[in-house]
Order: structure tokens, then sequence, then C-alpha cells
């Protein structure tokens, strides 16, 4: 047999309704804060790398200047 619901109980149900709807609310809003903070950091590190490997291209031209001319002249 179901228990009958009293207006203490459906008042107390509502109120937890709330209160976990908040709680999904404030996990969303921080779910949205990190990803927006995890593009940022995602276009900062796509720029580094773009960058580093800049200087990897460069740093192989100079040593291929180096190595060519360390080569004994025949």
């Amino acid at each position: 047999m179901p228990a009958v619901a009293t207006r203490s109980e459906l008042l107390l149900r509502r109120s937890q309704i709330g209160l976990a709807r908040q709680g999904r609310d404030l996990i969303w809003d921080k779910r949205t804060t990190l990803l927006q903070k995890f593009q940022r950091l995602e276009i900062n590190l796509l720029a580094e790398l773009d960058a580093l490997a800049g200087q990897a291209a460069a740093a192989r031209q100079a040593l291929e200047v180096a190595t060519a001319d360390l080569r004994p002249v025949r």
C-alpha cells in the first residue's frame, strides 16, 4: 500500500527539488567556466607550439650550416 503524501512531505520534496536544481545549475556554470578556460589555454598552447616549431626549424638550419662548415674540402 503506498504511503499517503502529506502536505509537509510535499513541501519537503519541493524544497529538495529546488536545491537539486540549484546544484545542477552551479555545476553547469562551473563546467562552462572550465571549458572557456581550457579554450583560452588551448589558444595559448597552439601559439607556443607554432613558435617552438619555428625555433626548431631555425635550429636545424643552423646545425646544417655548422655541419657543412666543418666538413673537409676535397
